[in-house]
Parts: structure tokens; C-alpha cells; sequence
């Protein structure tokens, strides 16, 4: 189903999660994107259970915020109660986008958060935003749900240790632009760590 008027907002979700699959930072089932219009009351998701690189208008999910509803036939992404969260407490996002970041999350666990807050890019400076990390809980799980809520807050993508990353912004392309900006800089920092290493040992 399509709720009246949310066209455009559900074709941005589709290709957002489009677009990270196809970037290769969520497999074909993994991952999540959703965008509210506050002005009508509801939420558009990516649905469970499908491949996010071939998605439809009539395979996303739809939740009515006022009413605390669901609409339509599809399950919706295990990650429903971050999503909604989010936007219930956090009235300036847009829409959240979650993705799994293999580069991002790699650098995270070895060099923790400040590698990636102080790599000197403009990927840092001008699209990633403020960085934040929570402890890790459950995918799915309601504390999952709170920790990242609460992180948006005070920062624009939030880390997840040992399982991905997620983004708010104004829209869902903005958000996959922030989470492709943050891979960007922990791909650099992996390859910075490999030459050096590689020049260290060839001047042993």
C-alpha cells in the first residue's frame, strides 16, 4: 500500500537502501532506512524479510505515529522500535538510516571512536556531523532502541560496536550520504595503518 501524499519520501527510502546495498554497506537483507512526514503522522520503512536492492512502493511498511499503528500487509524491519523511537523523542530527525559499515565498524573496533573523530577529511569536517558510540545491546531489542535514540540527541551518527552504524538527517539520502562519508574515512585510516606498516618493514 502507499499512504496518500508519501510518494516522494517512499521513493527516496527505496533508494537510499538501494544505494547501500549497491555501495556494499548492507547485504541484501540487512539494514534500514525510514523517513517520517510529521506533518501527516506516519513513518515509511523498509520492510523485513526482502531484499533492500529491489524494493517497491507496495513492499514498504507504513506506521501511523498518532495511532501507534501499523498499515498494510508487509512485516515490518525488526528495527521498527529504533525508528520510531528515534523520531518520538528526537523531533528534529528527518529520517534514520542504519547500515552495517564493514570498514567503519573494523576501525571502531581496533582503534576505537577517536580514530575516527579525528581523521583529518573533509568527509569529517563538512558531512559526517558528531560521532557518538553506544554499548552494544540485542538487534531488535528495546534497549538497542533507547540507547540510539537517546544518542541522537547530542550526535548525528551513532556507532553500534560489532554491528553497524546508524544516521539521522533531514532526509534518507542525507543519512546514507553521512554513513558513506564515515566509511570513506575509516577506509582511509585502514589504508593509512597499511603503508605505514608496509614502509616500517621495508626500512627494518
Amino acid at each position: 500500500m502507499v499512504v496518500q501524499g508519501s510518494r516522494r519520501l517512499a521513493l527516496e527510502v527505496i533508494e537510499a537502501a538501494r544505494l547501500l546495498v549497491e555501495k556494499e554497506l548492507n547485504t541484501l537483507s540487512s539494514g534500514n532506512v525510514s523517513a517520517i512526514c510529521r506533518r501527516e503522522g506516519f513513518i515509511v520503512m523498509t520492510p523485513s524479510g526482502l531484499g533492500k536492492h529491489d524494493l517497491s512502493l507496495r513492499d514498504l511498511v507504513y506506521y501511523d505515529a498518532r495511532r501507534k499503528v501499523f498499515l498494510g500487509s508487509r512485516k515490518p524491519t525488526r528495527e521498527y522500535r529504533l525508528h520510531t523511537l528515534v523520531y518520538e523523542i528526537n523531533e528534529k530527525a528527518g529520517s534514520v538510516v542504519h547500515a552495517h559499515s564493514p570498514a567503519t565498524i573494523v576501525v571502531h573496533a581496533a582503534r576505537g571512536i577517536e580514530a575516527l573523530r579525528e581523521a583529518q577529511l573533509v568527509e569529517n569536517e563538512y558531512v559526517v556531523g558528531r560521532i557518538s558510540e553506544i554499548e552494544p545491546a540485542p538487534p531488535g531489542s528495546v534497549e538497542l532502541a533507547e540507547r540510539v535514540a537517546r544518542a541522537t540527541l547530542y550526535s548525528d551518527v551513532v556507532i553500534i560496536p560489532n554491528h553497524g552504524v546508524v544516521a539521522v538527517a533531514s532526509t534518507p539520502l542525507e543519512g546514507v550520504e553521512r554513513i558513506l562519508a564515515l566509511e570513506t574515512v575509516a577506509i582511509h585510516i585502514v589504508r593509512e595503518t597499511c603503508v605505514k606498516t608496509l614502509v616500517a618493514r621495508i626500512f627494518e
